[in-house]
């Protein structure tokens, strides 16, 4: 483009005055046309030149960040290293683990760390499509080898321009943790877990005459359900007045344990002595039969019927016992059960049919009877509650 060197208007290449200001205009060398034109042109080359440079730079950094920071491998190294290091919430939130909230309570911080974290961590690559990827992650738990198969899928786009690539297959196990019904908390590698707030079932068959009452006893233990990460996890009961702490380990080995605590002298000394009192109550008892003494009764019946429909009165009923003794022969901390020895109870006592009531006096029996007193117990805020069976065995 030619213009005028004193006002700077356009001008063509024979113009010799100004159109604009009237100044003379200086004759245009072909040499300064054809340098003009070809500046122009130069620089129209180097403008696109630069743009299909940062095209092409912007198309390789792209697939450059495909192939790292947006690839499945980071993605699966993200994860990885989350659960190696116990930050077991970060992971969380990486991959959803798809349970219950209340069977997430070992998917927190802190829940394993130092030697109960997998160790010896490795990555591999094991099958690959367009938009799936599988990985084996091989790992140690205390010098044991374990591993995992990790799937990774293309799920979309991160602002229009990277792969979204998302885990599937979370790195969790589900453990199975049974332990007495009484027993409403424990602790996870020193950390206290209230057992109360998880989803549970029972195990065994639960006692009818007590069912799922608020003092938690009951002929069953409890089983939880727990999802955690790759990891040792040792668990225990809580010493207590009546009970020694329990202590096992979950880990890849062993997912399914069982706690049992010891019964103490404690306990055992207490159940006794309600059973004795228990025990001395029926025998003092001058009835045919009391609730809750079924095991020493005698099956002294009221009704006969062999000869048409008659009534039995019972008097002066006595019983002693002669073998056995009312104290513990079995106890069973995990399921909350405990029965005596068999005890042998001689009953006397005199009888009259109704029917001859005032033609013939009362006539002596005696019987022996055989039974042993059953129940269950449970220990709640440190306090011992015992239930004895109503009905036990007599013959």
């Amino acid at each position: 483009m030619f213009t005028c060197p004193k006002c700077h208007a356009s001008r063509s290449f024979n113009d010799r005055f100004c159109t604009q200001c009237g100044a003379d205009l200086p004759k245009i060398s072909l040499s300064n046309q054809a340098r003009t034109i070809f500046l122009a042109h130069s620089k129209a080359f180097i403008t696109g030149f630069v743009l299909c440079a940062v095209f092409m730079l912007g198309a390789i950094g792209i697939v450059i960040l495909n192939h790292t920071v947006f690839s499945p491998r980071r993605t699966v190294d993200a994860y990885v290293t989350a659960v190696s290091e116990g930050r077991f919430s970060s992971a969380t939130a990486m991959v959803d683990p798809k349970v219950d909230v209340k069977e997430r309570v070992l998917l927190s911080d802190g829940m394993a760390a130092g030697d109960h974290l997998i160790k010896d961590v490795s990555v591999s690559e094991q099958d690959s499509t367009r938009d799936s990827k599988t990985y084996r992650i091989a790992y140690t738990v205390n010098g044991l080898h374990a591993d995992r198969i990790l799937t990774v899928e293309r799920t979309g786009r991160t602002w229009l321009l990277f792969d979204r690539w998302t885990i599937t297959t979370p790195m969790l196990t589900k453990a199975s943790l049974t332990v007495p019904r009484y027993v409403d908390s424990i602790t996870v590698n020193g950390k206290t877990v209230d057992l109360t707030q998880i989803s549970t079932s029972l195990q065994g068959e639960s006692d009818s005459s007590t069912g799922d009452s608020s003092d938690g006893s009951s002929k069953s233990a409890h089983s939880y359900a727990l999802y955690l990460y790759p990891g040792s996890y040792d668990v225990a009961t809580k010493d207590s007045k009546y009970l020694t702490a329990a202590t096992n380990r979950i880990d890849d080995y062993a997912p399914s344990i069982i706690l049992k605590p010891q019964a103490k002298d404690t306990l055992k000394t207490e159940i006794n002595d309600q059973i004795k009192q228990h025990v001395d109550e029926c025998l003092t008892s001058h009835e045919t039969s009391d609730a809750g003494c079924g095991f020493i009764n005698g099956g002294l019946e009221t009704d006969y019927t062999d000869y048409g429909y008659d009534t039995k009165k019972y008097s002066n009923i006595n019983r002693k016992l002669t073998a056995g003794s009312p104290t513990l022969n079995e106890l069973n901390p995990l399921d909350s059960t405990f029965r005596t020895d068999d005890m042998q109870v001689h009953i006397t006592y005199q009888y009259q049919w109704a029917s001859l009531e005032g033609f013939m006096g009362p006539t002596s029996g005696e019987n022996d009877v055989t039974g042993a007193v059953s129940g269950s117990f449970s220990v709640k805020n440190g306090q011992l509650k015992v239930l004895l069976d109503d009905s036990d065995s007599d013959e």
